[in-house]
């Protein structure tokens, strides 16, 4: 991907998160996450959380990121 791909891909995840985040609940279905192993999921909620809380032992499960939070959490790893 080039980085202007990837900077109108994070600008769009941005934006998106914001509409998502007003509909009060996260829409985000299992079918969604089918085709990333477990174990891939498991590490995927681990590196969230380590962006979430930079500084703090504080953690949200998986089933409780919102899909507005794995946009937002998308956009910044696009930018990096």
């Amino acid at each position: 991907m080039k980085s202007y791909e990837r900077l109108l891909s994070s600008r769009l995840l941005e934006l998106s998160a914001d509409a998502f985040s007003n509909h009060g609940c996260n829409d985000m279905s299992n079918e969604t996450l089918a085709n990333i192993s477990i174990t891939d999921l498991v590490q995927l909620e681990k590196d969230f959380n380590k962006w979430y809380f930079p500084k703090s032992e504080d953690y949200i499960p998986f089933d409780a990121i919102g899909d507005w939070m794995w946009m937002s959490y998308l956009a910044y790893r696009l930018k990096q």
